[in-house]
Order: C-alpha cells, then structure tokens, then sequence
C-alpha cells in the first residue's frame, strides 16, 4: 500500500489553517464587544443580619473609613434595619460587628458572551495539537503491534 504523503499533510494543514483562522476570528470578534464594569455584590453581616449590596465600583474596606462608607451604603439600602435605639440617637452610629464577608461578581450580558467567545477561541487553539498527539499514540501502538 503506498501512502500519500503530499496529501495527508496537506490535509492537516488545511485543518491546521482552519482552527488557527477560527480562533483569530473569534478572538477578533471578542474583542469588538464593548466592554462594561461588572456589578459587584457585597456581603455584608452585622447583628446576625446578612445584607447584600451591589455596587459597579470594587473595592475591599481595609480601613475604618472604608468599613464605615459601605456601612452607610447598607444603611441607605435597608432603612427599616437601622432605623431604632442607637441609630436613632447616634446620627454616626457604627457597629462593631460589621464585616463585609465576600464579593461576587456579577457580570453583563456582553460580558459573558465575551468571556464565551475568548474560551472558544482558546479552547479551540490548544484542541487540534492535543487530538494529534492523541492520534500520535493511537498510531505508534498500532505501528508497534505489527
């Protein structure tokens, strides 16, 4: 049986070509979506109360001042929680519990279609090298076997 070299690598090349050009377009394409600011949503815990706030702007209070301006973030979202006893004296009033737990991100629509089409992109740059090394095996044990 007479194998045709010429053909075969002309074969994966062209598929070679393929993936390199689909990847470029999908990576071009990423990168004409228009970029927002995610949401970020906030965790926030004081007096055995957990409260979420989302915000466009990220930050993560490491100071009191910090600390103290999402407390009356949190205060201005849920009026009725701090609304009595010191809250009513004190017009500073600050708890000492007050922790921000964790932020999530909670990204737009065009940003996730981005993120979709940049994974793609990659996904299918790395995917034909690893299927031919794969292929490789597969033929070096058959070859071996003979």
């Amino acid at each position: 049986m007479k194998i045709n070299w010429k053909r075969i690598i002309a074969r994966e090349g062209l598929i070679l070509l393929g993936c390199l050009v689909l990847t470029g377009g999908l990576l071009f394409v990423s990168t004409r979506i228009p970029q927002e600011d995610p949401t970020y949503i906030y965790r926030c815990s004081t007096g055995g109360h957990i409260y979420e706030v989302e915000m466009n702007g990220y930050f993560w209070p490491v100071s009191d001042s910090d600390s103290y301006n999402m407390f009356e973030t949190v205060k201005k979202l849920y009026p009725n929680d701090f609304s009595g006893g010191i809250y009513l004296k004190v017009k500073d009033a600050y708890p000492l519990d007050f922790k921000v737990e964790n932020v999530k991100t909670k990204y737009t629509f065009s940003e996730r279609i981005r993120n979709v089409f940049n994974f793609l992109g990659v996904f299918i740059l790395f995917l034909y090298p690893i299927y031919l090394i794969i292929r490789f095996v597969f033929w070096a044990i058959r070859t071996l076997r003979q």
